[in-house]
């Protein structure tokens, strides 16, 4: 399955980019690494999968996979909560950015 997914991946589907992206994130039927899970995810976002939108920005806010970053984390958290139409994925993104503001100064 892993190969299917990599396959698909590898010719554009962004459904298959996301579950690549979990695959190696959680290291099922692909080595695990966290850089390899966030670079899946975010060629996903670069289609616009709302749900790697909100796992990047998660990963940003995390610092896993890619350095730490929460301003990252809140854009693109930011565009989820208002441009996703999965109730779910808004709501995540809202709680994400309500954590975010909590650690962020104004600059």
């Amino acid at each position: 399955m892993a190969t299917r997914y990599e396959q698909a991946a590898q010719a554009g589907d962004d459904d298959a980019q996301f579950y690549l992206g979990a695959l190696h994130s959680a290291g099922v039927g692909r080595p695990r690494s966290d850089q390899e899970a966030f670079r899946w995810f975010s060629r996903a976002t670069d289609q616009g999968h709302a749900h790697a939108m909100l796992i990047v920005a998660g990963l940003y806010a995390s610092g896993r996979g890619v350095a730490k970053d929460n301003v990252k984390a809140y854009s693109w958290a930011y565009i989820v909560s208002s441009a996703s139409q999965v109730d779910e994925y808004r709501n995540g993104a809202r709680q994400l950015m309500s954590l975010l503001m909590n650690k962020m100064t104004s600059d």
